[in-house]
C-alpha cells in the first residue's frame, strides 16, 4: 500500500497580509481571535493556503479585511 503525503503550502503573516490587502498586525489579530487558524513554528506564525482561501470567502460585517466601514463613493444629494 503506497503512502501519500499531503504537501501543505504554508504562508507567513506577511504573505497573508499582502493577499488580504491589510497590515500584518490585522492578520495577527485574526489569529489571536481564532478567526484565522495558524500554527506557530519556531516562533513564527504560519497559515496554510487552504485556510487563507477559506478565510477569504467568509462573509464579514464590514465587507472588508481592514475592519473599517466602507465609504460610499458618491453621496446622494436632493
Amino acid at each position: 500500500m503506497p503512502i501519500t503525503i499531503e504537501v501543505l503550502e504554508l504562508l507567513t503573516v506577511r504573505e497573508c497580509a499582502a493577499i488580504f490587502g491589510t497590515k500584518q498586525r490585522r492578520v495577527q489579530q485574526f489569529i489571536q481571535e481564532g478567526r484565522l487558524k495558524a500554527n506557530k513554528i519556531g516562533g513564527r506564525w504560519f497559515v496554510t493556503r487552504e485556510e487563507v482561501e477559506r478565510f477569504k470567502i467568509i462573509p464579514r460585517k464590514s465587507g472588508n479585511f481592514t475592519g473599517r466601514p466602507r465609504v460610499a463613493s458618491e453621496k446622494k444629494t436632493e
